[in-house]
């Protein structure tokens, strides 16, 4: 028996209770590590790499202005709806 199988059985055995347990253990040392992959890729630039390939297959409008922010699209100004939606009107929300 290898120890996976091992591990397999003892978790058969496991209460709800415990399954419960073992299941939130589990999820949170995958987004540990998730969150370790990210942050080596992030120190090493591929993550810039990765954005910078993102961005060369949008047009211009998609990706225009500072992270986080968006252009309104012309005629609009600031607290002004579109007339099909209860939002701003912006730029980057049309054809992207």
């Amino acid at each position: 028996m290898t120890k996976v199988q091992a591990i397999e059985e003892q978790i058969r055995q496991l209460s709800p209770e415990e399954l419960a347990e073992l299941r939130d253990w589990l999820a949170e040392r995958d987004w540990s590590e998730w969150d370790g992959q990210i942050e080596r890729d992030s120190a090493s630039g591929k993550l810039y790499q990765l954005f910078a390939r993102a961005r060369a297959g949008h047009p211009p409008r998609c990706s225009a202005g500072v992270a986080g922010t968006r252009s309104l699209a012309p005629g609009v100004s600031r607290g002004k709806t579109s007339p099909k939606s209860t939002s701003p009107a912006y730029a980057g929300d049309r054809n992207c």
